[in-house]
């Protein structure tokens, strides 16, 4: 109804997984399987490249990147999701679900949750109704201060290969583009070193 109100075209998975999808990781390549298939369609009718647009919001990175922490990573590990990546878009990760499901409000849109997600049995769900929630109720701003603390390891794992797109004191510019924020700051605060500007 949504897609019909807004004039654009619905997709629909009607595939079934040959054998039993069990793991996170199983149900997610199946799924970007099928929207990869609908990607491909879509680029071949508009013959131009498409962009898959996902909706991961920061509380998605943190509890990707507190599972990949308890299971033992280094920071290169925290490197979850960017903003783009290829054909994937993730324009949202900047923002935390609390402010998203109170922008749909302001919006009067519509706000649906996954029913699988009530489930305490993986990992990712029990992080996301337990930990993280009590841990935000111990300490206010916690979630937020987490996932700055996160981006900062990032940065600095990627300073070294943001230096690469320095050359002849000139940035890469589509190369740059294709960072993520945090890489973009961390370059731009090498390439002013580079350039020896400080302040």
């Amino acid at each position: 109804r949504l897609a019909k109100d807004l004039r654009l075209p619905f997709v629909t998975n009607r595939t079934k997984p040959k054998g039993q999808l069990k793991s996170e990781e199983e149900l997610r390549d199946f799924r970007y399987g099928e929207l990869q298939k609908v990607l491909n369609k879509v680029a071949r009718s508009a013959k131009m490249p498409a962009l898959l647009v996902l909706a991961h919001h920061q509380d998605d990175l943190l509890e990707t990147q507190m599972m990949r922490l308890v299971r033992g990573t280094g920071a290169k590990g925290l490197n979850a999701m960017n903003v783009i990546v290829g054909e994937k878009l993730r324009p949202l990760l900047n923002l935390q679900k609390d402010e998203l499901v109170a922008l749909a409000k302001k919006l009067e849109l519509t706000w649906l949750d996954d029913p699988s997600n009530l489930s305490l049995d993986p990992l990712r769900n029990w992080m996301r109704q337990r930990w993280l929630p009590d841990l935000e109720q111990k300490l206010p701003g916690a979630k937020k201060s987490l996932a700055r603390s996160l981006e900062l390891l990032m940065r600095e794992e990627n300073e070294a290969a943001c230096l690469k797109l320095i050359q002849n004191r000139a940035l890469l510019r589509t190369e740059f583009l294709a960072l993520s924020r945090a890489e973009r700051s961390t370059l731009i605060a090498n390439y002013l070193r580079v350039l020896k500007i400080k302040n």
